[in-house]
């Protein structure tokens, strides 16, 4: 696995961010070996329906976005994917990565349709950074306590919560492990019928949180559609 020191000392912020921001969002990223085995196995996936599916890494490339040669790194995990491109790395073989609670069923955000303005790949990260937030109240834990948990500062959990700051993809699987849930790979079809069903359910004081009635839909949003 390609775990490099950017992985561990800069888990959040992007190229332009300066070291000193870096060290105050993250102290130590704990990625342990049940952490490697999922991000592999979720690359080890990819790599199977991309070969199954007879789809080229070049003609893969393009629908992600990237260069040709990107694909291969990612698929021999010489390079690691953004959160953002392993979403979109999904969506470009019909799967979606999903939070998947101690349950085993798929957690949605909320609210489930695209706000105004936003990007199917703000609300790819909205998807994954939601129902961990959620999960994390529920469990009454604040943010620098849990950030403790996961290795990084209270700021960091914040940035990623809110989605203004995307983990790197195995910080995503860390900070899902730490809650109990874990991250997987769900057919866009399986993950549509999902919304769906819970666009269209009866609001129900006791329902699950992600159950929101149509009617509850605010005017001049749209229903989230996976991307294909």
């Amino acid at each position: 696995m390609a775990l490099h020191k950017r992985d561990l000392c800069a888990a959040c912020g992007g190229p332009g961010w300066s070291p000193a921001s870096r060290t105050r969002l993250l102290v130590m990223l704990q990625v342990d070996e049940a952490a490697k085995h999922a991000f592999m196995q979720v690359i080890g996936e990819l790599r199977a329906l991309r070969r199954d599916a007879r789809i080229s890494q070049t003609a893969l490339s393009s629908r992600v976005g990237v260069r040709g040669g990107t694909i291969s790194e990612w698929e021999n995990l010489r390079l690691d994917p953004t959160l953002v491109h392993l979403t979109r790395w999904s969506g470009g073989l019909d799967r979606c990565l999903v939070v998947v609670g101690p349950d085993g069923k798929v957690l949605l955000p909320e609210p489930l349709w695209l706000l105004p303005g936003e990007t199917g790949d703000s609300f790819e990260l909205r998807r994954l950074a939601g129902p961990l937030k959620r999960r994390r109240q529920a469990l009454k834990l604040n943010q620098k306590t849990f950030g403790r948990l996961v290795g990084v500062s209270g700021s960091a959990i914040s940035y990623w919560e809110l989605s203004v700051i995307p983990p790197r993809s195995v910080a995503q699987i860390v900070w899902a492990q730490k809650l109990g849930c874990s991250i997987a790979l769900w057919p866009k079809d399986l993950v549509l019928r999902e919304t769906i069903r819970a666009l269209t359910e009866e609001w129900r004081p006791d329902s699950h949180p992600c159950q929101v009635a149509v009617r509850d839909r605010p005017q001049g949003t749209v229903p989230y559609r996976a991307r294909g």
